[in-house]
């Protein structure tokens, strides 16, 4: 059945202009995926979920498959020591005053908000704090979605074996209604030529 593939479950950082300054750097992304245990998650749901390995289900067929996600405490321990950040007396990573502190939020939902906990557990392994904002579907789209101001959203889109996603990922969707919820644009860019003019372009943008 292609049932467990018609949704793409995502933990998504803001990296609009009111995110967190810290989501934008790469080492601390990093270090967020690689304290997941995403394993856990997906043994905790009796079969219900599975890891993507990206946004385009094995059903699809334009599915590649990739490795699978590191899981490493102090790989990610490590990457936030790079970046200047110390394990304080409490447990929580600090650099100076400041503390990495997050609000998640997602629709109130048990089997989400279990999902939820267990990355708020996880995160704190490495000295992130995670506070739950669980309410219901319209406060989440209403007040977080739509004018994009959250710190953090688990959050689920409809897919299709179509491999499209633009949608999800090209930097003219990050307004709502567009799906690129985090803001996404791609560091990487190539010469083109628009309307007669040589202009850069993000790479994902052209590769869409």
């Amino acid at each position: 059945s292609d049932t467990i593939y018609n949704q793409y479950w995502s933990l998504y950082f803001n990296l609009n202009e009111n995110g967190p300054a810290i989501f934008k750097d790469i080492k601390f992304r990093k270090a967020v995926n690689l304290a997941v245990n995403r394993e856990n998650i997906v043994t905790d749901s009796q079969g219900m979920i599975e890891e993507a390995k990206g946004p385009i289900p094995p059903s699809s067929f334009a599915y590649l498959s990739t490795p699978a996600t590191l899981y490493s405490i102090d790989e990610s321990k490590k990457l936030l020591n790079e970046l200047g950040y110390t394990m304080n007396e409490n447990g929580f990573m600090t650099k100076g005053t400041d503390n990495l502190s997050f609000e998640l939020v997602l629709v109130n939902n048990r089997d989400r908000e279990e999902q939820a906990n267990q990355i708020k557990n996880d995160l704190k392994e490495i000295g992130i704090d995670i506070i739950i904002n669980s309410t219901n579907l319209s406060t989440v789209l209403d007040q977080y979605i739509t004018p994009r101001s959250y710190e953090m959203l688990l959050y689920g889109v409809q897919t299709f074996i179509d491999p499209d996603r633009y949608e999800l990922f090209h930097s003219s969707q990050i307004q709502h209604p567009g799906l690129n919820f985090a803001g996404y644009i791609s560091s990487n860019q190539r010469t083109q030529v628009v309307d007669g003019k040589t202009a850069k372009v993000s790479s994902v943008d052209d590769d869409l």
